[in-house]
């Protein structure tokens, strides 16, 4: 075997150990992430957080609707109506009791967003990531379409122009 030869095992020896070094340090800063715990741990309960906090928003919107309905529809006068403006009060105080729970739940939620966070900047850090072309899936595509399409159609954000004021621009433009 020639000198060159040799050297040339050398150095494909010398690029296999940096390399395993480079993996097994790799493997110990993923293990160090604590992903299967922050998978478990924090995802698993913030979307059951997330899903309470949906349920008990609906819930107390059905019943604020309902109040509203049945006092305007109401044909009760005087202390009828007055009694019955107090019953249904009762029942809209005892209905912003949600405001609590889901206020525990959206602090817990952002607490492990805020962890997984930090865990993927240790990451990204540690592998000295930089971003590439990001490449989203069918599934990711469609639900950023829906996004749009639902902020496009819902309320707007406070301060924002409301449908009256765009009407009026519609029709001074037109």
């Amino acid at each position: 075997m020639t000198a060159s030869g040799v050297e040339q095992r050398q150095t494909d020896r010398s690029d296999l150990g940096s390399a395993a070094a480079y993996i097994a340090e790799l493997r110990m800063a993923i293990n160090g992430l604590g992903l299967l715990d922050l998978a478990e741990r924090n995802l698993g309960t913030a979307h059951a957080d997330i899903e309470d906090v949906l349920c008990q928003t609906r819930k107390a919107a059905a019943v604020m609707l309902e109040t509203a309905e049945s006092l305007l529809g109401s044909c009760a006068t005087g202390q009828a109506y007055k009694s019955l403006v107090e019953q249904r009060m009762i029942g809209l105080i005892e209905a912003s009791g949600f405001q609590d729970l889901t206020g525990q739940r959206l602090c817990r939620i952002v607490h492990s967003l805020h962890a997984i966070e930090e865990r993927l900047r240790l990451f990204a850090a540690h592998v000295q990531a930089q971003d590439g072309e990001l490449r989203l899936g069918t599934h990711e595509l469609a639900r950023k379409a829906r996004a749009m399409e639902q902020m496009l159609a819902g309320p707007g954000a406070p301060g924002a122009m409301t449908q009256d004021g765009i009407d009026e621009l519609m029709r001074l433009a037109g």
